[in-house]
């Protein structure tokens, strides 16, 4: 709030959290009183790095040199845990975790992360379906086709979506591209958060959407709870899917 306050937007700088002190960075992701509960669970020293009255970028140094690299993992995940909930009340939905919870989610979170990083998970995550049974749409359905691509050099990923009716015409396509360094299953996550929003936009719903990525099929249809990168856009994908039942 301190920050759009600086920059001419008129807003009231006081954190609307504990109403005692200007949001800052820092504040908002460290200092507030709210976040004690969350702060004071952390195996990390306050008084060893500070805290209030600190630029958050000088905070942010004197963490890099009294914490060790999990430590700083953990510290830096717990951030933006903190905001991302913080976001989610201001939206008003159901998905914040509990206070007390939230570094036990940060240290899963993490290590759902370096899971995934490993070569076996990230082979497995890359199956392509093998035979497929072509079954025509009910009548009034429409089908919703996406797919990713990612360009490393570029540090781009590029989306492709097109919408079909029962017969085959297609309604509706896009394609889109954006900078980022997306792994291959956010990419395919991502891309079909975008087809399914891209048929909402479109009116044209009730649709049913296909990916040939397994692993990606799978974790929707389980409505699986996973806490790293992918887990957070199919929390979207699976509130979207809701919203349109």
């Amino acid at each position: 709030m301190l920050n759009l306050n600086c920059r001419g937007i008129r807003v009231s700088p006081t954190c609307p959290l504990c109403s005692c002190r200007d949001e800052t960075t820092l504040h908002a992701l460290w200092g507030c009183r709210r976040l004690k509960e969350v702060t004071s669970t952390l195996p990390i020293d306050r008084a060893k790095i500070g805290g209030e009255g600190m630029l958050f970028f000088d905070f942010i140094l004197g963490c890099l040199g009294c914490l060790d690299l999990a430590e700083i993992c953990l510290l830096c995940v717990v951030f933006w845990k903190n905001w991302y909930d913080e976001n989610q009340k201001v939206k008003d939905l159901n998905t914040v975790t509990a206070v007390n919870d939230v570094v036990g989610w940060s240290r899963i979170y993490i290590s759902d992360f370096q899971d995934s990083k490993h070569p076996q998970a990230i082979e497995s995550n890359q199956q392509r379906v093998g035979t497929v049974i072509w079954k025509p749409l009910k009548l009034g359905m429409y089908k919703i086709n996406t797919d990713a691509t990612i360009n490393q050099m570029c540090k781009k990923v590029g989306f492709g979506i097109v919408i079909q009716n029962t017969t085959g015409f297609v309604m509706a396509c896009s394609s889109q591209c954006i900078c980022a360094t997306f792994s291959p299953q956010v990419a395919e996550v991502e891309a079909i958060l975008r087809g399914l929003q891209f048929a909402r936009d479109s009116e044209l719903l009730p649709a049913t959407i296909e990916s040939d990525v397994v692993v990606v099929v799978k974790w929707i249809n389980e409505k699986s709870n996973i806490r790293a990168d992918v887990g957070l856009i199919l929390d979207d994908i699976l509130s979207l899917i809701n919203s349109m039942a």
